[in-house]
């Protein structure tokens, strides 16, 4: 299960513990310990790859890189890439 349904299914399982008619306060903590573990293997993978990308590239495509990090476009949803644009997508 990738990180964007393992999400899915965590947000499932936390709607669920709130549906019950009686907060149950172990299965919350162990739904959070659930999503720390999680968490640890998704940084632990992106750590790796970052330290992969930052040893190949250059200063050049390093300060490129830091500078669209540092900009945020794409984690604010303005993903579209380059030959997209709202008005395409909307049709």
């Amino acid at each position: 299960m990738d990180f964007v349904e393992g999400g899915k299914s965590s947000r499932r399982e936390l709607a669920e513990l709130l549906r019950e008619p009686n907060f149950d306060n172990q299965r919350v903590n162990d739904w959070f310990v659930a999503r720390e573990h999680e968490f640890r293997k998704v940084r632990e993978s992106a750590v790796g790859a970052l330290a992969e990308a930052h040893e190949v590239l250059d200063d050049r495509q390093r300060e490129s890189l830091a500078k669209l990090i540092e900009r945020g476009a794409y984690f604010r949803g303005c993903h579209h890439g380059p030959y997209r644009s709202r008005t395409t997508e909307a049709a």
